[in-house]
């Protein structure tokens, strides 16, 4: 919505005083000596700022890997171990995924091949030596993609909507590995 005020000064000077409001950006003010001036700027800012909101990138395309992550660690209590653990595994996973990578690219398949990977990582329990190193547990992976699939519903609880390919994989892969285990 713009309004185009015209104003006389103690001089006797016509202005012509311009607001131009729209929801969701700032108001713009600005003054001009004609009245024609005044309404070209308005036709001209109004449908600038319509044009941008055709170009603006949904949320969920601009959220990366290490972001959906990080924004999970707000939600645990300060110094938990749960906080910790997430700590791990965000750290963890991104030594394998590119950090700045936006997760809504990231499909099942590379998912399933991530847990793939982790999997046939050695963990260490115990010290940091060739005696202490053991094959992953199914246990430890789908306590793993417990904590990623728990910062997709984080982030769908706070209005971004991403595939939670995460628990798919859970489904698919690892509860299978913990089923053939027993």
């Amino acid at each position: 919505m713009a309004v185009i005020e015209k104003r006389v000064s103690e001089h006797g000077t016509i202005a012509y005083r311009v607001m131009i409001r729209k929801k969701n950006h700032p108001p713009i003010y600005q003054s001009f000596r004609s009245e024609e001036a005044a309404e070209l700027f308005v036709k001209y800012k109004e449908d600038l700022i319509d044009n941008m909101n055709a170009f603006e990138v949904p949320l969920n395309e601009r959220i990366t890997i290490q972001q959906l992550l990080e924004m999970k660690l707000d939600d645990f209590v300060e110094n938990s171990r749960t906080k910790q653990d997430h700590i791990f595994i965000m750290n963890r996973l991104l030594e394998i995924i590119d950090k700045n990578k936006f997760v809504h690219q990231i499909n099942f398949d590379e998912w399933l091949e991530i847990a793939k990977v982790l999997y046939a990582t050695d963990v260490y329990r115990g010290g940091k030596n060739e005696a202490c190193k053991r094959k992953m547990a199914p246990k430890t992976l789908l306590k793993i993609f417990n904590h990623i699939s728990s910062s997709f519903s984080y982030a769908h609880e706070k209005g971004i909507n991403l595939e939670n390919h995460a628990i798919k994989v859970i489904k698919c892969y690892i509860r299978p590995l913990i089923k053939n285990m027993k």
